[in-house]
């Protein structure tokens, strides 16, 4: 279930549009776990955040990236055990709104040390919402950061005003892996290290 929203949040409203029936892949066993995805969208002021919903009972991951791809492999491989939410960057946005963004959809829900995972130029946002939002964030994971984008206010972005990415690391209180390429088993890693005591720090 959704905790509490934090006060002031009263504008941030998530809600679901639709449910899709849990179904099972070609590739996957017969005893494999049924998952639902609902899609969902947050309400803030002035614009709507689309996001995909995978229900489970441990540790949120949020899971920010270009594409479609990631969220639905993480699920596959972590739901129902744990939950999973995907969210695209907007098109056409800096990657300082994209962190208010993700920012607002972790504060609307209110998990507890959830763990975020970016990928690409994904990974610059869920970077600063760890640094900038400590408390917001248990474990960040980033895989193959891009430090700069092809096209768009985006890439411009990146471009003329590119974020300070050691600085930034140096600035996150919680368990962080970057990686090169995708492994499960560190994601199964920061799954299942203990939470942290509020206010203090891990290396990474």
């Amino acid at each position: 279930m959704d905790r509490e929203r934090a006060p002031g949040h009263g504008d941030r409203r998530p809600t679901t549009w639709l449910a899709l029936s849990p179904s099972k892949g070609h590739h996957e066993r017969d005893d494999a776990p049924l998952r639902v995805c609902l899609a969902r969208t947050l309400e803030l002021t002035g614009v709507s955040l689309q996001f995909h919903d995978w229900p489970g009972l441990g540790r949120a991951i949020v899971c920010f990236a270009l594409g479609s791809d990631l969220a639905p492999v993480l699920a596959a491989a972590f739901a129902p055990r744990y939950r999973v939410l995907g969210l695209a960057p907007r098109e056409g946005v800096s990657y300082q709104t994209d962190a208010a963004d993700l920012e607002a959809l972790l504060s609307a829900f209110g998990f507890e040390q959830p763990l975020l995972v970016g990928e690409g130029v994904g990974a610059v946002a869920p970077l600063l919402v760890a640094a900038w939002w400590p408390s917001l964030v248990g474990a960040l994971l980033l895989v193959a950061p891009a430090r700069e984008a092809a096209h768009g206010i985006e890439g411009r972005g990146l471009r003329e005003c590119p974020p300070d990415w050691d600085a930034l690391l140096a600035l996150v209180r919680c368990p962080v892996r970057v990686l090169d390429a995708w492994s499960m088993a560190e994601v199964e890693e920061l799954l299942v290290l203990p939470k942290r005591a509020a206010g203090t720090r891990s290396g990474y």
